[in-house]
This record gives C-alpha cells, structure tokens and sequence, in this order.
C-alpha cells in the first residue's frame, strides 16, 4: 500500500487512474457549484429587483 492514500482501493491505482478520477470529481463539483450559483443567484436577483422596483409600495 502506498503511503499517504486515504483509501486502500485508491492505492491501487496508477498516478493516471488517479488524476482522472480527480478530474472527474472536480468537473461534477464545479458543475454543481455553477447550478447552485445559477439558480440562487436568479433568485436573489430577482428578490432585489421586486424590492427596489416597488417604490416603497410593499
């Protein structure tokens, strides 16, 4: 087993196996990270545009 790997089944692999798994958890995150910053972001877009557009007339 090499030292330093969090997993026994990760020990197992190439340096190759493993930047290509890295690379593919990394590509789902950012994937995930920009829907979130997507669909929050239109919310909190739209919240202030309602606010600021109202006048003052709640």
């Amino acid at each position: 087993m090499a030292a330093g790997v969090a997993s026994p089944q990760l020990a197992e692999r190439s340096a190759k196996q493993l930047v290509r798994l890295y690379r593919q958890c990394m590509q789902s995150e950012e994937t995930f990270r920009d829907m979130k910053r997507q669909h929050f972001g239109e919310r909190r877009k739209r919240s202030r545009s309602r606010s600021v557009g109202a006048g003052g007339d709640s």
